[in-house]
Formats: structure tokens, sequence, C-alpha cells
């Protein structure tokens, strides 16, 4: 069971483990739930430790939650802790995307988005688009979505804002907008026939 789907707040838990395999100093583990993320492109690896050891590798193996960690691990419980700060800004800046991807989406139509997130920094980048964007509007308009304590739910990879929209993305985000606390647009450059805006979330 997937709980980062469900509760992605929570950052530490015991998980049962199905199956285990060691080789080269690495053990494989299929854990029954897991609070750990696979690896993505898109959002930043916030799992910490797994029984105190080292995680190597996190993914999903035909339906099964496979951890690879460093070391021999023998227990059949295994608890799971997640860095609570990189949890947390994927947390932050995915939710902060999706507003901004349903306000793009009403004020200037379909456009392709990507979201850079790393450790010290954050951007959009808007496929193919050079026109001029009001940027002070986006910063109004999400941040009273904030301010407006909007539910969001997340479904078969769509997700839905309360009474403003859906989008296609399937990554954590928050339940409710207030959780974001704040949104900011920091620059907007262009880039060949892109634009690209940073932006700050969260606390």
């Amino acid at each position: 069971m997937k709980i980062y789907e469900k509760y992605p707040e929570i950052l530490t838990f015991n998980a049962k483990i199905e199956d285990k395999r060691f080789k080269n100093n690495i053990s494989q583990l299929i854990v029954d739930q897991t609070i750990f993320m696979p690896s993505n492109d898109f959002l930043l690896d916030d799992f910490l430790t797994a029984g105190g050891l080292e995680v190597i590798e996190v993914k999903e193996n035909k339906g099964k939650e496979l951890i690879s960690v460093k070391g021999k691990y023998e227990k059949d419980i295994i608890e799971l802790v997640l860095d609570k700060k990189l949890r947390y800004r994927n947390l932050y800046y995915n939710t902060a995307y999706i507003l901004f991807q349903i306000f793009l989406e009403g004020f200037y139509g379909n456009i392709k988005t990507n979201l850079f997130l790393s450790e010290d920094k954050a951007y959009i980048t808007l496929i193919n688009f050079t026109s001029d964007i009001d940027i002070e509007l986006f910063d109004e308009m999400i941040n009273y979505a904030i301010d407006s304590n909007l539910p969001i739910t997340t479904k078969a990879g769509i997700t839905e804002v309360l009474g403003l929209g859906t989008v296609i993305n399937s990554y954590i985000n928050f339940d409710n907008t207030y959780k974001i606390r704040n949104f900011k647009v920091l620059d907007i450059n262009r880039d060949g026939k892109n634009t690209i805006i940073s932006f700050a979330a969260g606390r």
C-alpha cells in the first residue's frame, strides 16, 4: 500500500517485510506498505533511512514496493524515516505547481509546463510560450486560493482543487490549499521559445 499517496505528511512508519534478498552488501526488501515515493525525475528523493541503514534505491516493481539499503537487514519489521525538510519541500512546491497549472490554463489556455525542483531552486518552464504573462495576477490568485482553504483530492493521477479545476498530476500534494502557506514569483526569463518562472512556496 502506498501510504505516501494518501498521507504524505507521515514521516516515520514501521513496515512489514514480505520478502528480502541480500547481495553485494545490498539488502533488497519488499515491504507491505510504504511512505517512500519511488525515485522520479520530478520531485526530490526525500527518503532518509530504512532500519537505520542508508537507502540506495526505492522503486515499484510489478506492483511491489522495493527498497534497497546498504548493509544486511534481517528483521521482519523495518522503520522507514523521511527527511522532513525535503518531504515538505516536495509538498509545498508540487501543490503550488498544481494551482499554477490550473490558473495558467484558465487565463492562457492549454500550455505544456514542467516543474524543476532542487534543494535550493524551483522553477516552472512554459514550453513554446513567449507571450507576456501577468505575474502579479498569478501571485494574487494563487495566494487567494491558499487563503480560501480549498480541499484538494487526487484520484488515478487527476488532482482536483475544489471550486477551481483539475490537472493531471500523480505526485504527492497537500490535501488543502492553506497548507502551502504562501506563493511568490521571484523572476521570469525567456529561453528561446520557452518562458521560465522562478518561484518560492511554503514557509
